[in-house]
């Protein structure tokens, strides 16, 4: 699935894209389910949605790729890795343990939460990185009762 994140432009009167995401999956509401769960979720500044994928295998090899109009330094990530609507929900469902970042830089590095917190986490990287896309993998989960991972929050700065 793909989606589009314009921000409007007060000076020119203009909608600008600030950059497009795609996910690997989507999971699908179930019957009587009032959440969405598309990439935008993750970029909505709530802790309360959240991107789940739609597969079955809990979460693993799932994607996220962000492009941009050009090209952008980047220094910091941030991310609630789980769905931090509270934390019933946030155990109930699969949190990001480790992952890997792969871009148009030659730079390829990843990152692997010590233990499953419900908060925003911030990773420094050691050197900025330029590149117009970047796409995070998803390689290992840590397991709860619900087969999707999920994420609410998802910053590149």
């Amino acid at each position: 699935m793909v989606a589009e994140l314009h921000r409007y432009d007060r000076r020119t009167g203009t909608f600008d894209l600030e950059f497009r995401v795609q996910v690997s999956t989507v999971r699908q509401p179930k019957s009587g389910d009032d959440w969405t769960h598309g990439p935008l979720m993750m970029f909505d500044g709530k802790n309360a949605t959240a991107w789940c994928d739609g597969t079955d295998e809990f979460g693993v090899a799932e994607f996220i790729r962000l492009e941009y109009p050009e090209a952008t330094d980047f220094t910091t990530i941030q991310i609630l890795p789980g769905w931090g609507q509270n934390a019933r929900t946030f155990m109930s469902y699969n949190q990001v343990k480790t992952f890997t970042v792969e871009s148009a830089s030659p730079k390829k590095f990843g990152y692997t939460f010590p233990e499953s917190i419900r908060e925003m986490q911030t990773i420094e990287l050691l050197r900025p990185i330029k590149t117009d896309w970047a796409r995070i993998w998803i390689r290992e989960i840590f397991s709860a009762r619900n087969d999707s991972v999920c994420i609410s929050e998802f910053v590149l700065e």
